[in-house]
């Protein structure tokens, strides 16, 4: 897919609501899947180590997803497709000041993902 298909599917498929993404903020209990109509905006406290599963790809075409990890050093998210396949990792809060996160976005084939931290 080139990069012009891909962000035909991003516009016309973004989930926005009015003036802002649509957004879930949780402390997990568990491991969780995401879904094709789960919120863009993920802002998760860990809690512990903890995995979250990506919606399959032949269904998720053009489907954006940011993950921020809002727990501890040690609550490491693993974000994995739907085959178990590791996508990133993103370490807790090691100061006040820093978060990881992760933008995801399906080409309907595979997830493609950057990485970054605030400081």
């Amino acid at each position: 897919m080139s990069v012009q298909n891909l962000f035909d599917a991003l516009l016309h498929n973004c989930t926005l609501g009015p003036m802002r993404l649509l957004h879930t903020t949780q402390a997990l209990t568990g491991n969780i899947t995401l879904t094709k109509e789960s919120p863009t905006l993920q802002i998760l406290d860990p809690g512990a180590a903890r995995t979250v599963t990506l919606p399959a790809e032949a269904d998720s075409i053009g489907l954006v997803f940011i993950i921020v990890n809002t727990g501890v050093a040690t609550e490491i998210i693993t974000i994995n497709d739907d085959a178990a396949a590791t996508k990133a990792s993103l370490l807790g809060v090691a100061t006040a000041d820093d978060k990881e996160m992760a933008v995801l976005v399906c080409d309907g084939v595979q997830w493609i993902a950057l990485v970054g931290a605030s400081t």
